[in-house]
């Protein structure tokens, strides 16, 4: 059986791509996920995972943003949302499209990061300001 050029060029890439996702994940520490997707299988996409902010594992499914992710503008193939969870956490997220050499889309990297504490102190600040700039200086 001749070997399939593209599995071949997905698990090099997929390989590769792991020591980044840990590379970035120590970057940027504990409030960040770093998520690789086989977009083969959306209902079991991703392949690995580094961190733990959405609670997901290898052999997870592609969420709805991810899925709108393709749909994006050729533009570098990136997107870049905010979501808000059920339990109120602000996740940012960007995700890089991967491409065979024909330009399939075979992968997804996707960085989720866990902004709620620097939304909270924003508004503490915002509350800070207003409170000083109607206040009378003693």
């Amino acid at each position: 059986m001749a070997k399939d050029p593209d599995g071949e060029l997905k698990q090099t890439t997929f390989a590769s791509l792991r020591m980044v996702m840990k590379a970035i994940k120590e970057l940027l520490g504990p409030s960040c996920e770093v998520v690789l997707h086989d977009m083969s299988d959306p209902d079991s996409s991703i392949v690995a995972i580094e961190g733990d902010v959405t609670g997901r594992c290898a052999g997870g499914p592609l969420t709805d943003a991810g899925l709108g992710c393709p749909s994006c503008p050729d533009s570098g193939r990136v997107h870049k949302c905010t979501t808000v969870s059920e339990g109120g956490m602000v996740v940012r997220s960007a995700s890089s499209l991967l491409s065979d050499d024909q330009g399939n889309i075979i992968g997804q990297l996707r960085i989720n990061l866990d902004i709620t504490p620097y939304v909270a102190f924003r508004q503490h600040l915002q509350t800070l300001q207003r409170s000083s700039d109607g206040g009378k200086h003693g």
